[in-house]
């Protein structure tokens, strides 16, 4: 099952901090994700470190020592000059990651997309803003 991910530590409580070097970042395209290729061939999510200049990053979870954050402008971002980064369709990342990988890319989209759609208080349609220590929580009234 995609949730065995042994020796892999997968923590989702929410925490307010800054990416460092080695968090991943996940950029969500429609259907596409952002991926990096190595020199090596091999596939992985990019790192903060790959990222000359990024904005709007939100915390999603801890898998071992690396956080992932969740990049809401795709637009706004440079890209180191040595670094192989290429939007793909969601479900080749089954065939190019390991489990692992596989599992933080469906739990980050499942979050992502939750963060998308549920912008607005579905009763009375106030606006949600993101506070420091929730995922989500104060309307704007």
């Amino acid at each position: 099952m995609i949730q065995d991910i042994e020796p892999f530590k997968f923590k989702n409580e929410y925490k307010e901090r800054e990416p460092v070097a080695n968090d991943f970042i996940y950029m969500l395209r429609g259907n596409e994700t952002l991926i990096k290729k190595s020199e090596s061939g091999s596939y992985t999510l990019p790192l903060y470190s790959d990222f000359d200049k990024i904005s709007t990053l939100v915390y999603l979870f801890e898998i071992n020592s690396h956080s992932v954050f969740y990049c809401q402008d795709i637009e706004k971002f440079t890209v180191r000059w040595n670094v192989a980064l290429f939007f793909e369709r969601f479900e080749f990342q089954f065939i190019r990651f390991p489990r692992w990988l596989q599992f933080v890319c469906v739990t980050a989209k499942h979050l992502v997309v939750w963060y998308q759609s549920n912008e607005y208080c579905g009763a009375v349609r106030f606006l949600f803003i993101r506070v420091h220590w929730q995922r989500f929580a104060e309307w704007a009234w």
